[in-house]
């Protein structure tokens, strides 16, 4: 089928790799909102700003589906939901040295890097990124958009809420619940749960900040 990534940053270029060792789409472009990268080659591959209808764009570009590109959690969705919009294809981008449990449900939009891990039962919601080496295990939900950063490490039966990150080498005791649009800074370790809007760092993790829990996105 013939894919666009959508974001033609260095998120953006990682699910492009991902898409093409997977083999199961054709990459012929980038789609971006920024305006001054229209006729940029990135990877062999021309970015195409977004001017107006993303819809007739992508039938001009003769494109079936759409691969998100973006790493921050809330313009993930926002173009997530454009292309929902547009009736276009949104699809995941699994890296085949990526390791995903049968059992494990992933969701659509769902980008799993290189060298991550997804137990058995484990589910993973729309748009959430599993980047590379991260890995969650048996049983946790992962919910919408969340963000999990290379190298993380979330144990088993963990709930991860909507819009949070884990940030890179982050890790995260078995039976713990963080909430929605959480964040946990590098490299810390989350023994107790978080509620919702809580940045969190250090070992063991602490709230150093908490912020009005402002929704869905």
């Amino acid at each position: 089928m013939r894919s666009a990534v959508y974001g033609s940053g260095g998120h953006g270029k990682v699910v492009a790799d991902i898409l093409t060792a997977a083999s199961e789409h054709e990459v012929v472009a980038f789609l971006d909102d920024d305006l001054s990268k229209d006729g940029v080659m990135v990877g062999g591959l021309a970015v195409h700003a977004i001017r107006s209808n993303i819809r007739e764009q992508a039938k001009q570009l003769k494109i079936g589906a759409i691969a998100l590109g973006i790493g921050d959690n809330k313009a993930r969705s926002a173009v997530a939901e454009r292309c929902h919009a547009a009736g276009l294809a949104i699809v995941q981008a699994v890296h085949p040295r990526a390791t995903v449990a049968r059992s494990a449900q992933i969701g659509t939009g769902v980008a799993i890097m290189a060298g991550s891990v997804v137990n058995p039962f484990a589910r993973v919601d729309d748009g959430a990124c599993i980047n590379t080496s991260a890995t969650v295990d048996h049983d946790c939900v992962i919910h919408r958009y969340v963000h999990i950063f290379p190298g993380a490490h979330i144990a088993g039966t963990v709930e991860i809420g909507e819009f949070s990150y884990i940030g890179m080498g982050a890790s995260v005791l078995q039976n713990i619940r963080i909430g929605e649009q959480v964040t946990v800074g590098a490299g810390a370790v989350v023994l107790e749960n978080l509620e919702d809007g809580v940045t969190a760092v250090g070992v063991p993790a602490r709230r150093v900040k908490s912020t009005p829990h402002s929704g869905r996105g």
